[in-house]
């Protein structure tokens, strides 16, 4: 064991060294410039890299690519079928899920094989691979003629097919392979037709041959003459299999179990098995061969076909240029593999992408000798960790009838024993910057525990450099410049980057910011001309203008009443100011207008729809609400009905307010009462947000007449605040401990739920009854909840 982990790691680290941020690839005779945005080990044996290409001034791609290395123990690609039979589609997430077991991980995989559409054959294989495909020795179908079409007859020579294929060395082959199965019967022998195809044009003189990989699509419906089943475990291709009949049979549509099979014959097929009984034995030889290598006929374990093979020892072969597809610039995704076959590369190109000889660029930067192109435009894709990588071309990803994936094998294992930097790149950091690392913890097999893992301690060498964190997770950079190393550990594993501290200046990230009781941590950056960074917590120390209106301490600000002041932040010779404004509901919930007098309540309207399509009212408020509310109740009438409501509310920090919509039917004639959380329309965890704006509130009508006057008249906006002066105390008086415990507003009226009570700001216990979160009442204005 300890000689297997220590040669993981050896590999580990040899491929971190040879891990380069920007750097030149060489496409079609030009110096391209590359980024490398993302390069990690993605499992045992694998590894992530996603990189950007410059291939001219205005087109710039993104590449993402797997990089397998076959000679881990742990790892196995293998091809899928689309929920593990043919005919079927499914999600790139959907694969990862079924994928993914006890020592069956699935890393990542890609896209592979076209597959036939309803508008491309008339033979009955809608849904199959247009190639030959193979999974644990089992053929699913067989190598045919398919290919997607070389232009010119001077060109016929050249139509090879790229079949991607891992052999039982646990080997890569990438070469053109055609089909010559055959079954025999004592000293004869008779060709099959063909695997698992369902075909509707069958020959009158013919052989077929199916397995379970057809799921349970049976064949019923197609004339048979005459059917027989057998046994043969285990399966393997290009190998003789010596088969048991089972059943014989005229009716076909026989349900085959794993390590089942079935002919079915007509004609001289017919009568070239006529004479078999059932337990007779007979021989199945699945001969799979390269058309370009002489006596090639690889003991296959899994296998896939692209479309076209594009590069045969370093080589681009004529399939580059000899249809539109593989020239033409295209979102695609490509394989690939070295001389030896002790590697594999996956990759995928976003749009615009690249043709398929500019990909072949790509792989020999790599170290790649042999290409295929395979199915691109929407179908290009990456899953990664059950995420697709890329953006794919329509925006969404597309289901896939067959991919590749890349599968750990590696024992279970839930310890820690590897750590990464996640950003390889050496640390440069301004000086007095909070920094906490993006860390990746493996198990002793390289398999990726957690992406962002936490559970680290943070050390730095020398000490000089600044300090950590109480939890062990942040470095703080000292005043002073230097140069070290950023030290991670958990146990036994440690992983260690390079840092840098650089001068830097300070800035209080807002200029103005709105408080109520809830008070405000001031958010200080240190930054550069390049980098911004968050300061500590209290790092400056803060001289109050008017210590009537704010305190601080240990950078909080805690309001003491309405008003305004001015903060003055410094640390060393840097120093910077926050203008604040207090503003304290004195309540748990305000009427809007008894804080904005300009506000003249109520608001109404009258209307009348010249169109029915599409009706709506829309009521302008544009006022300023006060503090720092947590939810809006609006209080109104209508003489028509009404299908929803949409409120507009604008952050200080934006520029355009943003909608929300509340689907509550509301009849003609009758009031109506509207809640809308704040948290759910707006990012509250910003403080930047305040003070926020209702500028209107819209009504989308239902139930009404043309050219008939109808009235909507807001009555009252009500604003409620949970972090009311009130509740901290009431909790220290009536519970030490308050975790479980919750602030709900009910017809305006603030209460406390602990442990499943419900008590008033008196500490009285109430009854209000809960459905859903939601407390039961008869006044019908609704309710809110809120944690503490």
């Amino acid at each position: 064991m300890k000689k297997t982990f220590l040669s993981i790691l050896i590999l580990i680290l040899t491929s971190n060294a040879l891990y380069s941020q920007k750097g030149i690839m060489h496409i079609a005779g030009k110096s391209c410039p590359i980024d490398t945005l993302t390069h990690y080990m993605a499992g045992p044996g694998v590894w992530y890299t996603q990189y950007t290409v410059q291939l001219t001034n205005t087109r710039t791609v993104y590449l993402y690519m797997l990089a397998c290395d076959l000679n881990n123990p742990y790892l196995r690609i293998e091809q899928r079928n689309a929920k593990g039979y043919i005919g079927a589609y499914e999600y790139m997430s959907e694969a990862h899920t079924a994928l993914d077991l006890p020592s069956h991980r699935a890393i990542g995989g890609v896209n592979c094989n076209f597959y036939w559409q309803a508008s491309s054959t008339t033979e009955g294989l809608v849904g199959h691979p247009t190639g030959g495909t193979a999974h644990e020795s089992v053929l699913v179908t067989n190598p045919d003629d398919w290919n997607y079409g070389p232009e010119g007859e001077h060109f016929h020579g050249w139509d090879d097919k790229g079949y991607v294929i891992i052999d039982r060395n646990n080997r890569a082959i990438m070469d053109n392979f055609q089909w010559d199965g055959v079954i025999k019967i004592a000293d004869a022998s008779y060709s099959l037709r063909d695997c698992n195809r369902w075909r509707t044009n069958v020959s009158e003189n013919e052989i077929a041959l199916f397995n379970h990989m057809q799921g349970s699509n049976t064949f019923a419906s197609r004339a048979c003459e005459y059917e027989v089943v057998f046994s043969c475990s285990p399966w393997r291709i290009n190998q003789d299999l010596t088969c048991t009949v089972l059943s014989i049979n005229t009716t076909g549509g026989t349900v085959l179990k794993e390590g089942q099979g079935c002919l079915q014959c007509r004609g001289t097929g017919k009568e070239f098995v006529k004479n078999l009984k059932v337990g007779d034995n007979f021989v199945l030889n699945l001969g799979i061969y390269s058309t370009n290598q002489a006596d090639l006929r690889p003991d296959i374990v899994e296998m896939a076909m692209g479309n076209a093979l594009c590069m045969v020892d370093s080589v681009l072969t004529p399939r580059n240029t000899n249809d539109f597809y593989n020239r033409q610039v295209y979102a695609r995704t490509g394989m690939a593999t070295n001389k030896d076959g002790s590697k594999l590369w996956m990759l995928v190109m976003q749009t615009s992408g690249m043709s398929t000889s500019e990909m072949c660029d790509v792989f020999k930067h790599v170290g790649a000798t042999h290409a295929v192109g395979c199915d691109g435009g929407g179908s290009a894709q990456l899953c990664l960790h059950g995420e697709v990588q890329n953006k794919t071309t329509n925006g969404s990803p597309r289901q896939a009838n067959n991919s590749v994936w890349s599968i750990s094998i590696a024992p279970e294992d839930s310890v820690v024993s590897l750590l990464h930097f996640y950003d390889k790149r050496p640390i440069q950091l301004p000086s007095y910057a909070q920094f906490s690392p993006r860390i990746q913890a493996y198990n002793q097999y390289g398999h990726l525990l957690n992406n962002h893992f936490q559970g680290y301690q943070l050390s730095c060498e020398p000490a000089s450099l600044g300090s950590i964190s109480e939890d062990g997770t942040t470095f703080i950079a000292a005043a002073a410049g230097g140069s070290g190393k950023l030290i991670v550990s958990c146990g036994n594993a440690r992983a260690e980057q390079s840092i840098s501290i650089i001068p830097s200046r300070i800035a209080i990230r807002l200029d103005s910011v709105y408080v109520d009781y809830t008070g405000y941590d001031i958010e200080v950056n240190a930054l550069t001309d390049e980098m911004t960074y968050p300061m500590q917590k209290g790092a400056l120390d803060w001289t109050v203008m008017d210590s009537a209106i704010v305190t601080v301490k240990n950078g909080h600000i805690t309001p003491i009443q309405n008003g305004r002041t001015l903060l003055v932040g410094s640390i060393d010779q840097y120093s910077d100011t926050l203008y604040v404004h207090a503003e304290i509901a004195d309540a748990p919930s305000i009427p809007l207008s008894e804080k904005r007098d300009e506000l003249t309540l109520p608001i109404d309207t009258t209307f009348e729809c010249k169109s029915l399509r599409n009706a709506n009212v829309q009521l302008s408020i544009n006022q300023t609400l006060y503090g720092c509310p947590d939810s809006i109740m609006v209080f109104f009438n209508t003489t028509a009905g009404v299908a929803s409501e949409m409120l507009y509310l604008r952050a200080n920090n934006d520029t355009k307010a943003t909608s929300y919509n509340i689907a509550k039917t509301v009849e003609s004639n009758a009031n109506g009462v509207l809640v809308y959380p704040i948290a759910s329309i707006v990012n509250t965890e910003d403080q930047a947000i305040y003070p926020l704006t209702l500028e209107s509130i819209k009504f989308t009508l239902k139930d009404i007449k043309k050219d008939t006057p109808y009235t909507i008249q807001v009555q009252d906006i009500i604003l409620y605040y949970s972090h009311w002066k009130e509740v901290d105390g009431w909790l220290k008086t009536h519970h030490s401990e308050t975790p479980n415990a919750l602030k709900i507003m009910v017809n305006g009226m603030l209460y406390i739920v602990h442990q499943g009570e419900v008590y008033d700001m008196h500490g009285n216990h109430v009854n209000i009854s809960f459905h859903n979160g939601h407390a039961d009442n008869d006044s019908g204005y609704g309710d809110m909840v809120f944690s503490v």
